[in-house]
């Protein structure tokens, strides 16, 4: 986590708890391919549980451009499972960005570990910003 950018993570040091690895070599040098979820907003999949024995291999981008699906495709070359968050299905709203933080996702997939319901863990992880501007830009349509 040391190369992590700072904006990436929590402000309060919560990411400390976190039970991650920082790998330098790929993934197939660690893991099967059959024990690897790559979380992909490309995925056509949609998470319903999350697996104790997976291993949830979370992309995060932290700059002004995002690469199209570039965690889908490395999953399909690795043979890997890849996902996507159940945003569409329990998000507040129907129309949230798919694009999230590293912080956003790890908090979602942990209170869902945790016993929460998906609409109850997008619903606490998703910055208020998000939904703010959702719904102004809903307003500004008419809708």
């Amino acid at each position: 986590m040391q190369r992590c950018p700072a904006p990436c993570l929590p402000q309060d040091g919560d990411h400390k708890r976190w039970k991650v690895r920082l790998l330098d070599e790929d993934l197939e040098h660690h893991f099967s391919p059959s024990d690897l979820v790559f979380l992909s907003p490309d995925a056509d999949e949609a998470l319903t549980c999350v697996d104790k024995s997976k291993v949830y291999v979370i992309g995060g981008l932290v700059d002004v451009s995002v690469q199209k699906r570039s965690s889908l495709t490395r999953a399909r070359e690795l043979g890997a499972t890849a996902v996507r968050l159940p945003l569409r299905e329990c998000a507040p709203r129907p129309d949230v960005h798919p694009i999230l933080s590293v912080v956003s996702v790890v908090s979602m997939l942990a209170a869902v570990n945790s016993g929460a319901s998906w609409e109850e863990a997008i619903g606490a992880a998703l910055p208020k910003r998000f939904m703010e501007r959702r719904e102004a830009e809903a307003a500004a349509r008419g809708e």
